[in-house]
């Protein structure tokens, strides 16, 4: 659940920061990258420990869910509970930009396939327009701001 929220983050900090006016792309990026790491820090380490956290002495409304977590203190069980939910997470944040890079380019490579008639062919192309073909051949672009910003938190 914490990794689809980070996604869609990510799209929607990338659009906020393509909202910005930036005159450079490098500024962009960094106002992109910056928001985007800040809010998976969050949403990954502190709202997590927040949540299993309990603090009798807050004086917080009982519906309150913050705070009101089964740990008083960092214990075998808490290590054993939000201790394994935490490096499960951080291990599933190392696989998964590489992995959804991977699928792109495997689908991408596919479509090249259809477009030679699966014939392996780079000179055959179904392609009329030299606009068409290098749209088609050429590889993804490399999101740093979005792969860096999972790759830090």
């Amino acid at each position: 659940m914490i990794n689809l929220i980070n996604i869609i983050q990510l799209v929607i900090f990338s659009w906020i920061s393509s909202l910005e006016r930036n005159k450079f792309i490098t500024d962009k990026l960094t106002s992109s990258l910056t928001k985007m790491f800040l809010v998976q820090y969050v949403n990954i380490g502190i709202i997590v420990i927040l949540m299993y956290a309990n603090v009798d002495e807050a004086n917080l409304p009982s519906d309150f869910p913050i705070l009101r977590g089964d740990y008083k203190k960092f214990n075998i069980d808490w290590y054993k509970v939000v201790g394994s939910t935490l490096m499960m997470t951080m291990i599933i944040q190392i696989v998964a930009p590489h992995l959804s890079y991977l699928v792109k380019q495997v689908g991408k490579q596919i479509l090249r396939c259809f477009d030679q008639k699966c014939l392996c062919s780079e000179k055959r192309t179904m392609q009329i327009l030299q606009e068409d073909y290098e749209a088609k051949y050429m590889g993804l672009e490399f999101e740093i701001d979005k792969r860096y910003s999972q790759i830090l938190s």
